[in-house]
């Protein structure tokens, strides 16, 4: 009777842990759609470095003949486009593997699954994994942040070099540039104004948090669910990132930002 019992608490044991790998799952694809995003929106904002890159590259060889900074020119184009079609390809092979591995988990019958290795396996998969979100999650607010910053230095720029126009003209003629580079259909331009606008939100937050450097403490919450904290969670966000505490561990910024509501 015992040794049923033992068995009887074991089986419901592995029923929980069994239910919560299912809800840990299914929180994973929504982080998947959600790189996806940001990693389909990282290629606007690689193309505008790219043409950044290429005036200036243009101004400095303006000493050049004509025919010289054309041919110059096209063999950057041509080498730059290659860097892109290859970070482009890893992007996609990298989504592929993540649809795979999605798949592969939502047909997985759990009761083949129950023995100390396989459980043994699946937790490893599991503390690996959240390592490298994490690491992933710090990369891609570093990117929004990085973007926004060179967004209004580009403004800055615009407005410096045409005293006659106003920061709106600025940002409308930067993003007519973009679109008219990357060939962007009406959609998408405005896709570009909204994924703009949202970077900017964020990059205000993170500078008065105090800095880039504040953003590897971010784990555990979005760059999407930063730029809709209400006034009184980014108080505690503020609070939470300038103090001298451990925000390294799992949920604590998180817990900081709801200390209001839950007071």
């Amino acid at each position: 009777m015992e040794r049923n019992q033992e068995l009887l608490e074991k089986k419901e044991a592995l029923e929980r842990r069994i239910k919560t790998l299912k809800r840990k799952l299914k929180d994973a694809k929504g982080e998947l759609l959600q790189v996806e995003e940001e990693l389909r929106s990282d290629n606007n904002i690689i193309d505008y470095e790219r043409n950044v890159k290429d005036n200036a590259n243009i101004y400095e060889n303006d000493r050049n003949t004509s025919e010289e900074k054309s041919e110059t020119r096209k063999r950057k184009n041509e080498s730059e486009e290659r860097k892109t079609d290859k970070k482009r390809r890893t992007t996609d092979r990298i989504i592929e593997k993540l649809s795979n591995e999605i798949e592969k988990e939502e047909s997985k019958d759990n009761v083949q699954h129950t023995d100390t290795e396989s459980l043994a396996e699946q937790a490893t998969e599991i503390i690996n994994d959240y390592r490298i979100q994490n690491e992933q999650e710090t990369v891609l607010k570093l990117r929004w942040y990085n973007y926004a910053e060179s967004f209004q230095m580009r403004i800055m720029e615009e407005m410096e070099r045409d005293l006659s126009i106003s920061e709106q003209t600025a940002r409308t003629r930067t993003y007519k540039e973009i679109q008219e580079i990357k060939k962007l259909s009406e959609e998408d331009y405005t896709r570009l104004r909204k994924i703009t606008s949202k970077a900017e939100r964020f990059y205000r937050v993170i500078e008065k948090a105090g800095g880039k450097d504040k953003i590897k403490h971010l784990s555990g919450i979005s760059v999407d669910a930063i730029t809709k904290l209400r006034k009184g969670e980014l108080e505690n966000l503020y609070r939470g990132l300038n103090a001298k505490e451990d925000t390294g561990e799992e949920g604590r910024i998180c817990e900081v930002i709801n200390e209001q509501s839950d007071t």
